[in-house]
């Protein structure tokens, strides 16, 4: 059986983009995966990118790399170059990889495979709302993709807005690859009126403005609660949502689920909520894997204004789109849902969970992984 390589930076057990990715792999090659986590997925052969501790030290040549515009001692870590002569010498036939960094390394080790390049970011622009950001990392990030970019054989990203910048700036034509997750067999929940049960999950960052979230609630109806299952990623963060929580019994903050769970655990709720105001180029265009995950769940949808989610929110009927970002905005779209609205947004979302799900992203996986020539036509899931 031919071999698949799978690189990325998170263990895919919890990563939903490489996690579907090496499920889908599987029916056709032997998958080998290196990343930074021991992927806990039966029949794949793992290398772990071992953590190399935070100290000072490491973080201030860190920061002289970045500053000086050295880069070649933060793609090429010393297991990496240790790495390199043992994947070069298996010569796989398909090679992904989801992280920027580790692209240097596949295309060093590619032989006669074929690449691809999941760009589920826009990478050069991904935290421009942050200074730091936009004066060390923006230049490692557009020095990387200009280079290293047009080698691939493909490249994919999560929507229209970010192709079209890639296609825009960078010149690289990218296949639409949304993050539909796998297709699960739930029906929508009964709505208890006394108590409409309102969801978010994911990661906790500053940059998202949770609060917002949060503060909406007190905008709401006293029928209404909401329940937040975040990833802690900033110092300070999480706890600065805790003490906002702790002041309002109708909000609670609650540990983050299992990637396997995420779609079983909350489709006892009825509105998936997701409040993020465009504050860097990514969050304009945000199409994250949770909107495909309320789906999923078989929920209704509330968001802001953000065109991609819009877009299909409209398309399938699934729930409200406010007019603007502020909490009181979002907050009078759903005080105005009588019983009924939010019965039939969660039965649309059970209709629309047969479409927008890994059956159709897996097949232009499929066809791009077993095609023989370097490129194909690009297809786009509806």
């Amino acid at each position: 059986m031919p071999t698949a390589l799978v690189l990325c930076i998170a263990d895919p057990a919890g990563n939903p983009r490489p996690n579907r990715m090496i499920r889908c792999l599987a029916r056709d090659f032997q998958v080998h995966v290196v990343s930074s986590g021991a992927a806990s997925l039966p029949g794949v052969v793992c290398d772990q990118l071992r953590q190399t501790p935070r100290s000072l030290g490491r973080r201030l040549a860190k920061i002289l790399r970045l500053a000086i515009r050295r880069y070649d001692g933060l793609v090429w870590t010393p297991q990496l170059r240790a790495l390199a002569a043992k994947h070069r010498a298996l010569d796989h036939a398909f090679i992904t990889v989801h992280e920027l960094r580790l692209l240097p390394f596949a295309l060093a080790i590619r032989r006669s495979g074929r690449l691809l390049f999941d760009a589920r970011e826009y990478y050069p622009r991904h935290y421009e709302d942050i200074l730091w950001w936009r004066l060390l990392y923006q230049p490692f990030n557009r020095a990387l993709c200009r280079e290293y970019l047009p080698r691939a054989d493909h490249v994919v990203t999560i929507c229209r807005g970010l192709a079209d910048e890639y296609e825009r700036e960078l010149g690289v034509h990218c296949e639409l690859l949304p993050s539909y997750p796998a297709p699960v067999a739930c029906k929508p929940q009964p709505v208890d009126p006394s108590r409409i049960r309102l969801v978010h999950h994911g990661l906790a960052s500053r940059s998202r403005q949770i609060e917002l979230m949060i503060e909406m609630v007190d905008h709401l109806p006293v029928n209404f609660t909401l329940d937040l299952f975040l990833m802690p990623s900033e110092d300070g963060y999480l706890g600065f949502l805790r003490r906002m929580c702790a002041t309002r019994p109708r909000v609670r903050l609650l540990a983050p689920l299992p990637f396997a769970e995420l779609v079983p655990a909350t489709n006892g709720y009825d509105i998936g909520v997701f409040l993020v105001p465009p504050v860097n180029f990514n969050l304009r265009f945000a199409l994250p894997n949770k909107f495909f995950e309320f789906v999923q769940a078989r929920l209704m949808v509330a968001i802001g204004p953000s065109p991609e989610m819009a877009r299909l929110v409209h398309e399938h009927d699934l729930g409200v789109v406010a007019a603007d970002f502020r909490p009181a905005t979002l907050a009078a779209a759903l005080a105005g849902l009588s019983l009924a609205d939010i019965e039939r947004f969660k039965h649309n979302a059970h209709r629309a969970a047969a479409v927008l799900n890994s059956d159709q992203t897996d097949a232009l996986v499929r066809r791009i992984a077993l095609d023989p020539q370097p490129r194909i036509p690009a297809s786009t899931p509806s």
